[in-house]
């Protein structure tokens, strides 16, 4: 199945928007990701693989709605309200502030 993000509402970005070339980088754009403060097209890029997820265990009903919810989540803060949650159980709270920091 192939999937054009324009057909479900989103823009189609450019590959340099979401490139990645260090670890560092990569942690650093999954946090930005979460707390809503990365490019559009990587915000953009995460909902659209969370919407399968959120199809394939029935939380929503197609791939518009579940970009919407996945989007709402990221800009809502709840998407790194739960990370937050996770590492402070889970992880090391200080790496996760300085990274955001960063």
């Amino acid at each position: 199945m192939v999937i054009d993000p324009q057909d479900v509402g989103l823009q189609r970005g450019n590959i340099s928007d979401i490139q990645i070339n260090t670890k560092e980088d990569a942690i650093k754009s999954f946090v930005d990701v979460l707390n809503d403060t990365a490019n559009k097209t990587k915000i953009e890029i995460t909902a659209l693989n969370a919407a399968g997820g959120l199809i394939v265990s029935d939380i929503a009903n197609s791939f518009d709605e579940a970009v919407e919810l996945a989007l709402d989540t990221i800009h809502s803060g709840k998407a790194f309200d739960k990370l937050k949650n996770f590492v402070k159980n889970c992880g090391d709270m200080e790496k996760l502030e300085e990274v955001e920091r960063s």
